[in-house]
C-alpha cells in the first residue's frame, strides 16, 4: 500500500512572515481502479512510443532553429500554463501572498502569473521572446481592468539587459527558475543596502 502523502504543512518563517504548503494543495487528477490504470498504461506506451520516435526528431531540430523554437514556444505555452496554473494555484496564492511593490516577472510567458501580483504597484514582464508580445498585453488588459491602479510594462530584452538602477521588491521566475540562477539575478538587481529586500522566486520565497 503506498503511502498518502503528508497532509501537515511544510513552514517557513522568512521576514517575520509564515508560509505554509502542503501536497493536498496540488489539484490532482482523480486515481481510477487498478484495471483502468493498467489498459491506459498499455494504451499509452503503444500509441505514445511510436508517436515520441516520430516526434523527437522534429522536436530537436526544432531547438536547433532559433526562429523556430521561439515561434513554437509562442504556441504551447499559452496552451501548456494553464494547466499546470490550475493544478498549482493554491500554492502560488500562499507563495505570493505578501508579493507587493515593485515586481520583475521573469520570462513571464503569456503573462499567466499576472493575476498573483494584484498587490504590486508596478510590474514589469520581461520575456525575451517577441513572439509572446500578443498573449502577453491580452493578459496585460485583463489584469488592468480588475487592477486599474496597477502600473504594468511589456519589455522584450534579456534580464541582463535591464536597467540595473531600478531596482525590485520581488523577483518572480515562474517556471525558468531552471534556467537563470536565481541568487545571481537577486544580487544584481539588489546591490545596494537600501534597497536590498525580498526575493520571491517560482518554488519559494527568499531573502536577498
Amino acid at each position: 500500500m503506498s503511502a498518502e502523502p503528508s497532509q501537515q504543512p511544510e513552514e517557513q518563517v522568512l521576514s517575520g512572515i509564515t508560509y505554509k504548503v502542503n501536497q493536498s494543495m496540488v489539484r490532482r487528477a482523480r486515481p481510477s481502479s487498478p484495471l483502468i490504470t493498467f489498459f491506459k498504461t498499455i494504451i499509452g506506451v503503444s500509441v505514445g512510443l511510436p508517436v515520441f520516435l516520430l516526434v523527437a526528431p522534429l522536436m530537436y531540430v526544432i531547438m536547433l532553429n532559433r526562429r523556430i523554437s521561439q515561434r513554437s514556444s509562442a504556441i504551447f505555452i499559452p496552451i501548456v500554463m494553464p494547466m499546470m496554473d490550475k493544478a498549482f494555484s493554491k500554492v502560488k496564492v500562499e507563495l505570493l501572498k505578501n508579493l507587493h511593490g515593485r515586481v520583475l516577472d521573469v520570462g513571464c510567458g503569456a503573462g499567466g502569473w499576472l493575476k498573483y501580483f494584484e498587490k504590486a504597484t508596478f510590474i514589469t514582464e520581461l520575456e525575451p521572446n517577441s513572439n509572446h508580445v500578443a498573449k502577453i498585453k491580452q493578459s496585460v488588459e485583463v489584469f488592468r481592468e480588475a487592477n486599474p491602479n496597477v502600473e504594468v510594462e511589456i519589455v522584450t530584452k534579456f534580464v541582463n539587459e535591464l536597467d540595473k538602477s531600478k531596482p525590485y521588491d520581488y523577483i518572480v521566475l515562474g517556471n525558468v527558475i531552471r534556467s537563470p540562477r536565481p541568487a545571481s539575478i537577486s544580487s544584481r538587481y539588489r546591490r545596494r543596502p537600501e534597497t536590498r529586500r525580498k526575493g520571491c522566486f517560482s518554488g519559494a520565497c527568499a531573502k536577498s
